[in-house]
């Protein structure tokens, strides 16, 4: 099911140069149902049966530029013993003290 997402003109209007945001959402109208869009965020992890689902379905980033790319949203049906792993940049960006 593909849904159009409200206009990000409101996020590029409050955001300074070089300043941006990503953005996960979900919501779980029943317990077996997960709808979420992405904008630009380090994509959560369905896991299930030892397989990674990325749930990246959405569009860019918010508050860089005006899009005229709808947001596409997803449906996912949940599974007894799936698992969703949600994390920020700041895991990935993450160095040691080393580098």
């Amino acid at each position: 099911m593909m849904q159009r997402v409200p206009s990000t003109i409101l996020f590029l209007k409050n955001t300074s140069d070089g300043k941006f945001i990503t953005f996960f959402g979900g919501l779980s109208i029943t317990p077996q149902n997960l709808s979420y869009v992405n904008a630009g965020h380090n994509p959560p992890l369905l896991i299930r049966n030892g397989e990674i689902i990325y749930l990246d379905k959405g569009g860019i980033i918010l508050g860089v530029m005006k899009t005229f790319m709808p947001y596409i949203s997803e449906t996912v049906q949940l599974e007894s013993g799936d698992l969703i792993v949600l994390f920020t940049d700041g895991v990935t960006g993450a160095k040691s003290p080393g580098g």
